[in-house]
């Protein structure tokens, strides 16, 4: 084929030529996709409850500001007088196991020091302490203002349904609510992109109890607030998760995972549907004008016997 002084050289077999750089085009772009570090989701929860547990990990983060509380301990910190109501901010230490519980009448912290640092008050005039005790228990009633309960570690929301207890003593079960999940773009040009991997919102049955993973194991933490309410905590958090456990409740123990696969990056991600779109457009357009062009042609067939080809 000749275009001008230009000659195209010619190719047999277009066929299996073109079929064959497609399927090394695409493979090649999906290895490319592979080798990329993958991004744990974004998972969103708006969560009713009455129990909550977090290990504490960022202490600052973790300070909680009350007004009137009651405290089982004050040793250590004999020196503030925090009794018979402190009003300051008690701050976990790094490593301290937190359960904020909720009961009508008002709300409880319970501090464990499992080994970690010690728990801190500091008083309105901003005096600061250290408690030597390993449990803290922390009473609040009838909170005047809204109670903002931060939310920042490794965490688990409600209890299993088990035994009932009495009318107006709380039960420490999660009521329901619901998640969503984003993912991020693994694009590197779009590295702050969020795209909605689920189309509507979980629902998490009431007696549950949740928790999330991430991609290769291990607990991961929550982030955000629980707000006391007449109804129990109204937890708003966010999580970067692989997966969500699910302990709902029933006769025996049972463990369900929401996980969210490689999938939904190669084929929920927008960024990447354009790496898509680019090798189905590349190769529907090299096929097309080579086939025009006539680049490529089939070989001669052979004469059959007897005859002679003219």
């Amino acid at each position: 084929m000749k275009f001008g002084r230009l000659r195209l050289p010619a190719f047999r077999r277009s066929g299996w030529t073109v079929l064959w750089l497609s399927l090394v085009i695409s493979l090649g772009a999906l290895a490319l996709l592979v080798v990329i570090p993958k991004k744990s989701p974004l998972v969103v929860f708006d969560l009713v409850s009455e129990y909550l547990v977090q290990d504490v990990s960022r202490p600052e983060l973790s300070a909680v500001a009350v007004s009137g509380a009651t405290l089982s301990s004050i040793e250590g910190c004999e020196a503030m007088s925090p009794t018979p109501a402190f009003t300051g901010v008690v701050r976990p230490g790094a490593g301290n196991r937190v359960a904020y519980v909720w009961r009508p009448e008002g709300y409880s912290i319970a501090i464990d020091r499992a080994g970690g640092e010690a728990v801190r008050l500091i008083g309105e005039d901003e005096a600061e302490c250290s408690l030597s005790a390993s449990q803290l228990f922390v009473r609040v009633i009838n909170p005047l203002t809204t109670a903002w309960l931060p939310l920042a570690g490794a965490a688990e929301i409600g209890r299993e349904f088990g035994v009932a207890t009495a009318p107006g003593t709380g039960t420490d079960l999660l009521r329901g609510g619901s998640f969503q999940v984003f993912g991020r773009s693994i694009a590197p040009w779009a590295a702050d992109v969020l795209y909605p991997i689920t189309s509507n919102a979980i629902t998490v049955p009431a007696g549950s109890r949740l928790s999330v993973h991430g991609a290769t194991g291990g607990d991961r933490q929550w982030f955000g607030i629980a707000t006391y309410t007449d109804h129990g905590f109204q937890i708003s958090a966010t999580a970067d998760a692989g997966s969500v456990s699910l302990f709902r409740p029933g006769a025996n123990a049972q463990n369900e995972r929401f996980a969210f696969g490689v999938f939904s990056d190669f084929f929920g991600d927008p960024q990447i549907g354009v790496i898509f779109f680019a090798i189905f457009l590349i190769t529907t357009v090299l096929q097309i004008v080579t086939g025009w062009a006539g680049t490529w042609r089939e070989p001669a067939s052979p004469a059959p016997k007897g005859k002679r080809r003219r």
